[in-house]
């Protein structure tokens, strides 16, 4: 692990704010872990069904673009950390400057060797017989914060 120390979400000193951004059903994943364990969203950023309509059960303000109305938002009510969680958007500095602490990505695969697009297919395609996750710091270059978290696993049979 790189970059500061770690972040203890399943026993927080302090509840943190989060933004997510994302969809799928990961981001709602990661949004329940948060909320259990005591930490708040201030805002979710998600065309995707399954997220808009779990942020309207939630009474989470929700946002389906990162447009005028989000960027008002978040420029506005401060939160620790912005989370980029299946989110095929290339976010701006101006956006990477909205946390507090930080942004953060996760990317399903490991990096720096697969990074970009479609990394789990080319994984498979290399025939790669183990792949991973990455959860790393988002900088103005796509996929080269620091990492601040990798998991590893089989692909094979």
């Amino acid at each position: 692990m790189s970059g500061g120390a770690a972040m203890n979400i399943d026993k927080p000193e302090l509840a943190l704010r989060f933004v997510l951004i994302g969809d799928n059903t990961l981001p709602i994943q990661c949004a329940d872990v948060l909320l259990k364990a005591g930490h708040s969203i201030v805002a979710v950023i998600s065309s995707s069904a399954p997220v808009v309509a779990w942020a309207h059960a939630e009474g989470i303000t929700h946002f389906l673009q990162l447009g005028d109305a989000a960027h008002a938002c978040l420029s506005r009510e401060p939160f620790d950390y912005l989370l980029s969680i299946d989110n095929g958007l290339v976010l701006d500095d101006k956006t990477l400057s909205y946390p507090s602490c930080l942004a953060i990505n996760y990317h399903n695969a490991p990096l720096p060797k697969y990074a970009g697009l479609h990394a789990a297919s080319w994984a498979i395609i290399n025939k790669e017989p183990v792949h991973g996750v990455t959860w790393h710091v988002m900088e103005s270059a796509v996929d080269a914060g620091d990492i601040l978290l990798q998991r590893f696993f089989s692909l094979s049979n």
